[in-house]
């Protein structure tokens, strides 16, 4: 399926984790994340955390 997770900003107002818990949860689900240019992470910190012990999944940046 060519899914992807929309990029969006400031995510952590909705939860504490923010980008990282949404590329985690994307990762799992096999659906790869567009990162938003105006994320709280950076694209480095998203690929190192978010994905640990999980499936790598594509990752995009919104530029």
């Amino acid at each position: 399926m060519p899914l992807l997770i929309a990029p969006m900003a400031f995510q952590p107002l909705a939860h504490q984790d923010g980008e990282l818990a949404t590329a985690r949860g994307g990762s799992i689900a096999g659906i790869g994340m567009v990162l938003s240019t105006m994320a709280t992470y950076s694209i480095e910190h998203v690929a190192a955390k978010s994905y640990e012990n999980t499936p790598a999944s594509p990752q995009w940046f919104q530029l």
